[in-house]
């Protein structure tokens, strides 16, 4: 029990009350043995330490510097590789409004440029008259790591290029201002062990504070004592300053910058009287022992852990932020450690973020369907946060129904239901800023009933509109601030391409469909009806193709007017499209002619809905206005493949020739190719049909399709 006691005082002890203890045992050792023993040897010990601890923590110092511009090169990485994509298709403005989201989340002081936009601090372009504008240009172009601006100010510069961009660059700059001196301060340990540190320029001092003298001054000049640590960078000496011993090393941070780090020595005592020599052999060998012991407790609590905290370090030189940094024992080492570790577990989030956002917006912008490529964005989403599942549901629209989209879930998702199912999903749409939401999924909620519990979701909102939700779902460690952004971002890129994809289809729409009816218009038919047919032939599956006209159009223009004519083909339109089967197109051939085209659909099928068509226009009356109602019919002629031709390539031309039966028949009936008696060939009807076109276009509206 005693021992484990010990072990456990031991572990929280931090490493210099141990190594006090070991030199106070020590101490005593020599004391009890002899008074004749200078203890002045402990003082000379003390500012030994000092020297080596004010040299080490001024090397710690430089690799946290270091490791500042790792992160901050991986960060300007992951912005070059989002605005790669739009500047390679010339789109400055997209560009530039990447950088001013992503300068949102730097710093508050950091400046995020590039050689396209203005430089921007926290989202906003930054004044031409800036003072330090000009100097990180300058330091960007001649390519260095640190810049001094017009105020003498020193900050860290790093750049990257744009790939496959002509001069194009992305650059970060931290300034080394009060703040990021006393955060580097307080990262080298605190108490009994605390640190001080400055940046000076030749002589003077520019920002931070010294053991002894604290805050210093702008422009004011170095103590003379100061003189020999400016001549021996990468050392340290002991300096007499405020009336306290200080060690101070200095290293230099280029650009004529150096990183001045001090702390206090311990006091020591004066001198003691001498003893016989038998007694000074015994206290020599007391203090071969206990300096063995020191060597032990270096050994196991100092030099083990320094070398797992080097090779862990050196692991994040190489970039390789998957190697972990064991925590130790709750001593500086061990707080040094954890920083590490919590930086690494940083970098490396922000890494895989930046990846994830890359491979985001690749998949985003490639030329593949929506869906696929929402679906290849949940499963970036499950790989780079280890969630079990991811989602995304889409509202329906005027162009789409809902749907969903998922990765890692099993059961198959109902978007309806979740969309107003009042689990995370619903909550998520109803948000009112684009903040993903953490909320857990009860039960009897769309998102419980396919398996998912925890949900981090976030609404796919663009201004005022909310188009869906993403979500991912069961991280086995809980969700974090990293998850939380990657989700954001996600929404945000998936927002962005769903307004780009109903854009689109809206312009497709209307490139496709007839203004005033809308229906498809004769361009659409006639692809549709190519590709159709080359499915029919090679399938060898039935085909069939009404051709509509309404009877007696001509009077009804010329007695009511054209307002009135385009109103009943505007009300025609829309009979037809609740008519027809939901597979079947209905298109405006031109004039007040139209076509249907049924695929899958045989002689008698076609029949039944032509029949369908003709009863529904004859059974309505159309209002004109003026108290004026009109009765509307309407012809039809259909052709069925292989039904009634060989060739499915004159379905268009037969069903125009049954039309025109049905018209010289009397109207207001459907006649198909089969129907006539002693049926003859297209090539001995030909003539006659022609003449027969003229002959009822004339009567009934004066003109055909322009084809």
């Amino acid at each position: 029990m005693l021992a484990a006691r010990v072990r456990d005082l031991r572990r929280r002890a931090s490493f210099s009350v141990r190594f006090a203890v070991i030199l106070g045992v020590l101490g005593l050792l020599i004391a009890g043995a002899t008074a004749a023993i200078p203890v002045q040897l402990a003082a000379s010990d003390a500012r030994s330490v000092a020297l080596d601890r004010a040299a080490d923590k001024a090397g710690i110092a430089v690799n946290l510097i270091a490791q500042q511009r790792v992160a901050l090169r991986t960060y300007v990485a992951g912005v070059a590789q989002q605005v790669q994509a739009p500047l390679s298709a010339g789109d400055s403005d997209t560009a530039t409004a990447i950088m001013a989201r992503q300068s949102l989340a730097t710093n508050g002081a950091d400046v995020l440029g590039s050689s396209f936009a203005a430089p921007m601090r926290g989202g906003t372009a930054i004044p031409d008259g800036d003072t330090a504008v000009a100097a990180l240009r300058l330091a960007v172009a001649e390519k260095q790591e640190l810049a001094v601006d017009l105020s003498g100010a020193p900050w860290l510069v790093v750049q990257i290029p744009i790939s496959g961009v002509e001069g194009g660059y992305v650059f970060i700059a931290r300034p080394v201002n009060a703040t990021f001196v006393k955060l580097l301060a307080a990262e080298l340990g605190g108490g009994a062990d605390a640190a001080s540190v400055a940046v000076v320029r030749d002589s003077s001092f520019v920002t931070g504070s010294v053991a002894g003298l604290g805050a210093v001054q702008s422009g004011a000049r170095l103590p003379a004592a100061y003189g020999p640590a400016s001549s021996l960078p990468g050392g340290a000496i002991i300096v007499s300053a405020g009336g306290n011993d200080t060690a101070a090393s200095l290293r230099p941070l280029g650009h004529g910058e150096s990183l001045l780090v001090t702390s206090f020595v311990g006091s020591g005592s004066g001198f003691l009287s001498g003893v016989a020599g038998p007694v000074a052999v015994t206290a020599i060998l007391m203090i071969l022992v206990a300096l063995l012991v020191v060597y032990v407790v270096v050994q196991r609590d100092l030099q083990r852990p320094l070398q797992r905290l080097d090779r862990a370090v050196a692991a994040l030189e190489r970039e390789d932020f998957d190697v972990q940094i064991p925590p130790g024992n709750d001593d500086e080492l061990g707080r040094l450690a954890r920083s590490f570790e919590r930086m690494r577990a940083a970098l490396r989030a922000t890494l895989a973020g930046a990846e994830a956002r890359a491979v985001i917006a690749s998949e985003l912008n490639a030329a593949q369907p929506l869906q696929t490529a929402l679906q290849r964005v949940c499963s970036a989403l499950r790989t780079t946060t280890g969630a079990r599942g991811a989602l995304i549901v889409v509202e329906g629209s005027d162009m789409a129904d809902p749907f969903a989209v998922s990765d890692g879930v099993d059961t198959e998702l109902d978007a309806a239901a979740l969309l107003s199912g009042g689990g995370p999903v619903t909550a998520a749409l109803a948000a009112q800023t684009g903040t993903p939401l953490q909320a857990v999924a009860l039960d009897g909620t769309p998102e419980a009933r396919a398996g998912l519990r925890d949900l981090c979701a976030s609404p796919l909102r663009i201004g005022a509109s909310v188009l869906g939700a993403l979500a991912l779902a069961d991280k086995p460690d809980g969700f974090n601030a990293a998850d939380n952004a990657l989700v954001a971002a996600a929404a945000e890129q998936a927002t962005l391409a769903l307004e780009r994809y109903r854009i689109l289809a809206i312009a497709q729409r209307q490139a496709s469909t007839d203004e005033l009816t809308g229906l498809y218009n004769y361009r659409f038919l006639v692809d549709y009806l190519d590709q159709q047919i080359a499915l029919a032939e090679r399938l060898d599956s039935p085909l069939a193709v009404l051709m509509l006209d309404l009877d007696r159009f001509k009077n009804l223009n010329d007695s009511h007017g054209h307002h009135a004519g385009d109103e009943a083909l505007r009300h025609f339109a829309v009979t037809l499209r609740e008519t027809v089967r939901r597979s079947d197109l209905a298109a405006r051939y031109g004039g007040e002619e139209f076509v249907v085209v049924m695929a899958n659909t045989n002689r008698e099928e076609a029949r039944l809905v032509a029949e369908k068509i003709r009863r529904a226009v004859g059974g309505e009356r159309l209002d004109i206005g003026g108290g004026v109602a009109v009765r509307l019919t309407v012809s039809i002629g259909g052709v069925a493949y292989p039904d009634d031709t060989g060739d499915a390539r004159q379905l268009l031309q037969l069903a125009d020739e049954a039309l025109y039966q049905a018209k010289r028949a009397g109207r207001d009936r459907v006649c198909f190719l089969s129907d006539r008696a002693g049926r003859r060939t297209l090539a001995r009807a030909g003539a006659r049909v022609v003449l027969e076109h003229e002959a009822d276009d004339e009567r009934d509206t004066g003109h055909r399709p322009a084809q």
